[in-house]
């Protein structure tokens, strides 16, 4: 009895003890393990717009967007008129980076009795003859490879034919008949 009398254990202490060394042994052995998931990392990015590119030129009317195609040269059968125009996707240096799709509409209008043949480079693509309101339509595209300059050269005719009937070609030589024709170009980006 005598020996517990001297030294007293006060159990909750050792209890508090151990439980106190418990939490800083696992503590240590935690941060440790949270320590291997950590990581940092930064990046960055920078983005542009494409250029988009589409133009219309003639020799006489570079760049403009509407002009007058005259049919003045056509007065009397076998007269004809040519117009070349070149559809690209440049202007200058600058090259389209992207698709394009674009329409080509030619309306033939009038009493007189004409005939239009659209050409691309040298192919026939469509002819239109009116007397009347005549509309034909065809179509082409640009696919970019490095902003590469690309370019169709078409060419339009309207022509009045040579006729068997002589009476009916000279009151319309006389003033008899109009004729109007449009060309329509229209350009759009693909996507």
């Amino acid at each position: 009895m005598s020996r517990t009398k001297g030294r007293k254990r006060n159990i909750p202490m050792m209890i508090a003890g151990i439980l106190l060394w418990l939490t800083m042994a696992t503590a240590w052995h935690v941060s440790g393990t949270y320590a291997k998931y950590v990581s940092a990392d930064s990046a960055s990015d920078s983005a542009r717009v494409a250029s988009f590119v589409f133009n219309v030129s003639d020799s006489a009317h570079n760049n403009e967007a509407t002009h007058l195609i005259t049919l003045a040269g056509i007065s009397k059968p076998g007269d004809q008129e040519t117009y070349a125009f070149v559809v690209k996707n440049s202007r200058g240096s600058v090259a389209s980076e992207v698709s394009e799709f674009y329409s080509l509409r030619v309306t033939l209008n009038g009493s007189i009795p004409l005939i239009g043949t659209l050409k691309k480079e040298g192919t026939d693509v469509f002819t239109v003859s009116t007397t009347g309101t005549v509309t034909n339509t065809t179509s082409g595209s640009f696919t970019p490879g490095n902003a590469a300059a690309n370019s169709d050269e078409y060419t339009l005719t309207v022509v009045w034919p040579d006729a068997s009937d002589a009476q009916m070609d000279a009151d319309f030589a006389n003033g008899g008949g109009i004729a109007t024709i449009a060309l329509t170009i229209t350009g759009v980006q693909v996507n």
